[in-house]
């Protein structure tokens, strides 16, 4: 099984960035909602204020056709079109398999279990076993995601 990653880079009129990060937040918020989206972000390059990326990220084609036909994308890029010097879109796949390390609603085990597995780090709230490496320090929080305590 593939999921399929889309990476838009537009390139923005300078009169209408801030227009346009608003408008592609709720984009992506509504977006995320949708049945099969595992990904959807607004990226702001730091060094390039005139540039704005989307990084996507869908379970299957089926899916990203569903979005694609929904009244509220049609009605962004009616809205975004004016606004922008340019859109480039990169579509690439994923294969959910050859990454064993992908969070359980990606098809990997639970990043827990992951993160354990990786640095032998026991679950939130208990001290890191002996063999945790040099250097790392942190704990694990009920979500599965690592805190450095540094």
């Amino acid at each position: 099984m593939s999921r399929i990653m889309i990476v838009v880079e537009f390139e923005v009129k300078p009169e209408h960035r801030n227009q346009f990060v608003e408008l592609m937040k709720g984009h992506a918020h509504r977006s995320r909602a949708e049945d099969g989206c595992q990904q959807f972000d607004v990226l702001l390059p730091q060094d390039d204020q005139s540039r704005v990326l989307l990084v996507e990220a869908w379970r299957d084609q089926a899916a990203l056709d569903v979005h694609s036909r929904t009244p509220s994308l049609a009605m962004t890029r009616e809205t975004y079109q004016p606004w922008l010097v340019s859109r480039k879109v990169t579509r690439c796949t994923a294969d959910l398999k050859s990454s064993p390390r992908l969070p359980a609603r990606l098809g990997g085990p639970p990043p827990s279990l992951a993160l354990r597995s990786r640095f032998k780090i026991r679950p939130a709230g208990r001290q890191p076993w002996a063999e945790t490496p040099p250097g790392i320090s942190g704990r694990l929080v009920p979500s599965g995601i690592w805190q450095n305590t540094v």
